[in-house]
């Protein structure tokens, strides 16, 4: 890890050498820098702020992977430094593409992984989410969390939508990522989806004006 640490600390140094970010990114990128040790969430807002205006500034990108792994939020740390290391490689800078490649097989072994299983076969056009985000149906047996409270959501066609809660705690230090099993998700045939219609206030609105221009021309008549 002092490595991994002394390398990435000359990959990112050198970054506005490399991209020509604007000037409002650079310096964003300097304010996180300076903060990224005593205040590791809120350098995470200045790189959020400058990947918004250098979205493929490589070394914003790692140093979003770095913040987030020192808030111990692994998931999101591996899915900023494995675009780190694909932008790297797009753009021929081995030591940025290193440096992420060192820190994802590190958290690989970090990260905090759920088991989805199911009561019986799946419907093929099964959709799981967890916190909104779908979940590929390779990862079932290992999706990736971060710590916290976890909501999932679980539908087919045809079936009635699942929903599970669940905490994921972090990671003690020295200590591997657990895997924990949820409970197998059971599909009952229906649906308790609420379907909105929007265009009801409007129809209602369109009704009443019909109807009170027809009182009115009778009244004329």
């Amino acid at each position: 890890m002092g490595r991994i640490g002394v390398t990435l600390a000359l990959v990112v140094g050198s970054f506005t050498a490399i991209a020509q970010a604007s000037p409002e990114a650079d310096k964003l990128f300097d304010e996180g820098r300076k903060l990224l040790d005593s205040d590791p969430a809120a350098a995470c807002a200045k790189f959020d702020q400058a990947i918004k205006l250098d979205p493929d500034a490589p070394g914003v990108l790692l140093n979003l992977g770095l913040c987030n792994e020192k808030l111990g939020k692994y998931k999101t740390a591996i899915y900023w430094f494995a675009k780190a290391q694909k932008r790297s490689t797009e753009s021929n800078l081995p030591d940025y593409a290193s440096a992420a490649g060192d820190h994802l097989q590190t958290l690989g072994k970090l990260v905090a992984r759920v088991d989805i299983t199911f009561a019986g076969t799946p419907p093929a056009d099964t959709k799981v989410k967890i916190d909104g985000d779908v979940i590929a149906p390779d990862d079932y047996t290992h999706a990736e969390v971060n710590p916290g409270h976890h909501v999932l959501h679980a539908g087919a066609s045809g079936k009635m939508i699942v929903e599970q809660e669940f905490d994921i705690k972090a990671t003690p230090a020295g200590q591997p990522g657990e895997t924990i099993a949820l409970a197998p998700i059971t599909f009952i045939a229906g649906t308790n989806t609420v379907i909105v219609d929007r265009g009801k206030t409007r129809r209602r609105i369109a009704w009443g004006l019909a109807i009170g221009g027809g009182v009115l021309m009778a009244a004329s008549g």
